[in-house]
Formats: C-alpha cells, structure tokens, sequence
C-alpha cells in the first residue's frame, strides 16, 4: 500500500467519523485563511524563485480532533522563468491528548499544477527528472509529537517529488509566546533521501519566525547550499 492509499484512507474515515458524529458536528471549527508573502519557502528551498506568493485555504476541525485541510499557492521554476503554476496540499489527520502530550498521526498530499515538471532547488543536477507534467506530485505521512512549547514532526514518502525514491523529513522546534500578541517560532529539519544528489542524502534546513497579530517575517535556508541549490544569503519573508 503506497502513501497516497493511505492518504484517501484517512480522509475517508475522517468524513465517516464526521457523517456519523451525531451532534457533535454543530461544534466543529471551519477556518479560512489567505496570505501575501515576499516568498514561499518550503524546508528551506523556495518555491517562487525568490518572488512573490499568493496563498488560500481552508481547513476543518472536529470535536473529536480530526482535521481535513486544503491550500493552494502559486509556485514558479528557479530554472524557467516560464514555467509557473501552483501547488496544492491536502491534509487529513487527527491529534490524541496523553496527558501533557498531543500525538499526531496524519497524511499530506503535495499536487503540483503546472506545463512542465518541477525542478525544486534540491534537485538541482540530481535525481529528480520526471517525464511528464505533475510527476512531482506525492504524498507523505506523519506522525508528530508536541508537548508546551516544543514540538517534532517525522514525514515520510515512498515516492519523493514523483522520483521513485523513498524519503525522510524529520523536523523539531519550538513555539515561544514572547507576549501575549508576539510568537517566536524556530525549528531545524533534516531530509534523508536517495533522491537528494552529493550529500550521502541528507539535507538541513532551518527558519525562525517571528508573528505579531496577522503579520510575520521569517528567515530561512538550507544549512548547506553548495552546487547552486541555494542562495548563500537567507532568505527573508514578509506576510
């Protein structure tokens, strides 16, 4: 069974859970959000080639904890100018409270819309070279674990960027309220793949963020931006 069966799973017995929670449902939490930003970087690569991003979407959140979201923003080739489009995340999962501990068990699926493959930084000169369009898209699990201020994550793909090479992502941090109205957030993230060229697979990135209200600037990068994957310089983003 690949990650995107266990994907539609998920969703299909979240919406059951949810089609036969009886009234519970009248609680339930539907949000919607939409966002300007200088930039869109992913686990420290951008996904705009340094321009622009425009992003929506919505989410669900039941009772019970079980969450279904979508978001959509605008992505664009570091390589081709010409080759813009967006990606699209669709997320399913549900959290379980231990005590002080949340635990959270989930699945993500990463569509990229566009003419041509795309060609994130990480895959420069590497192993990334679908055939078709939307080969890049793919699907990841996770499972997460968050306890007062400090949180990890572990995804995990059987198919990374549509390159046929499985993939880890492992990312730990923590969430400071400094006030009442400003969030420092900071985290570090490790990739370990067989599709990521030179580097024995294993990549870091990291970003801090600092929100107040509706408003954030972040920086972020990779820790290692040898044979052009990255800007040596960070990269800073304000929305």
């Amino acid at each position: 069974m690949g990650v995107i069966d266990v994907l539609k799973i998920t969703i299909s017995v979240l919406l059951f859970t949810v089609g036969f929670s009886g009234t519970d449902s009248v609680y339930a939490d539907t949000t919607a959000n939409f966002g300007v930003a200088s930039n869109y970087v992913w686990r420290g690569v951008t996904m705009t080639n340094d321009r622009p991003a425009v992003s929506g979407g919505i989410d669900y959140l039941h009772p019970k904890q079980h969450y279904i979201g979508f978001w959509l923003s605008n992505i664009e080739d570091r390589e081709d100018d010409n080759n813009e489009g967006s990606k699209i995340d669709i997320s399913a999962g549900t959290h379980i409270t231990l005590g002080d501990y949340d635990i959270e068990f989930g699945a993500i699926h990463y569509y990229f819309n566009r003419g041509n493959h795309f060609n994130p930084s990480l895959a420069q000169n590497g192993k990334l070279e679908p055939d078709s369009a939307n080969d890049n898209s793919f699907s990841e699990i996770l499972m997460g674990l968050k306890r007062g201020i400090f949180a990890a994550r572990s995804y995990y793909s059987d198919d990374y960027y549509g390159s046929g090479y499985s993939s880890h992502y492992w990312q730990a941090g923590v969430n400071y309220p400094i006030r009442e109205d400003i969030v420092l957030e900071a985290y570090y993230g490790l990739t370990d793949s067989e599709a990521v060229p030179d580097h024995a697979g294993m990549v870091g990135d990291y970003l801090v963020t600092l929100t107040k209200g509706e408003f954030s600037i972040s920086w972020a990068n990779l820790d290692d931006h040898e044979d052009g994957r990255q800007s040596e310089n960070f990269r800073l983003t304000v929305s």
